[in-house]
């Protein structure tokens, strides 16, 4: 589908995912040290196109080095440095890995939203089939990420069949998810968040 490698965002967090998981047999220390953003390895690093590095203004901003975490590029990268272990490096099955991500969280919210707001089915397919949701959030993209953490949040939030400790882990490790790939969409959704906390206390107190 894409004619040109080099310019095909999948396959530019997919090569760079290539060239850290490499290491992992020549280089252990190195392949941990960037997968975690443990500290900067420059001979590793000038093999990756898509590795940007941040701007110094940022760098100054954030009062921290260059192999912190928030860098959304290097966070579906790493997944893929994650995953080569695993998959033997045939992107098909990374594919995979971020679709299944995807369609759990779609169908976690879905799953909440129907007893908590009687959600008609016309209105959840609808919102499960929307174009936009499966051509634009089921590729190897950072967008997927985010769609499946946002889902994530909301269905861990809304559950009050799970235990308290489930409910927070999963809350927690997804807002991560989304802190750490597009975190400017947190602005949107924590007063959506403490909007509905207030209406559901209040609801509670009548």
């Amino acid at each position: 589908y894409y004619p040109d490698r080099k310019t095909a965002d999948i396959y530019k967090f997919f090569d760079d995912g290539a060239v850290i998981a490499s290491q992992l047999k020549e280089n252990p220390t190195a392949y941990f040290q960037l997968l975690f953003g443990l500290s900067e390895v420059p001979q590793v690093e000038s093999q990756m196109h898509n590795w940007a590095s941040h701007s110094e203004q940022w760098l100054r901003f954030s009062q921290t080095s260059d192999s912190n975490l928030f860098n959304s590029n290097r966070v579906v990268t790493r997944i893929h440095a994650a995953l080569f272990p695993l998959t033997g490096g045939w992107i098909v099955t990374h594919l995979l890995f971020f679709n299944l991500l995807v369609v759990y969280a779609l169908f976690a919210l879905a799953k909440q939203l129907i007893p908590t707001f009687r959600a008609a089915s016309p209105a959840l397919i609808a919102f499960l089939l929307m174009p936009s949701v499966l051509f634009w959030c089921s590729g190897l993209l950072k967008d997927s990420l985010v769609l499946a953490g946002l889902c994530l949040i909301w269905a861990s939030m809304l559950n009050q069949q799970a235990g308290l400790f489930a409910r927070i882990a999963i809350g927690v490790l997804s807002m991560g998810l989304v802190l750490t790939t597009k975190y400017y969409t947190l602005a949107a959704l924590i007063p959506a968040m403490l909007l509905y906390w207030i209406l559901g206390l209040k609801h509670r107190l009548k």
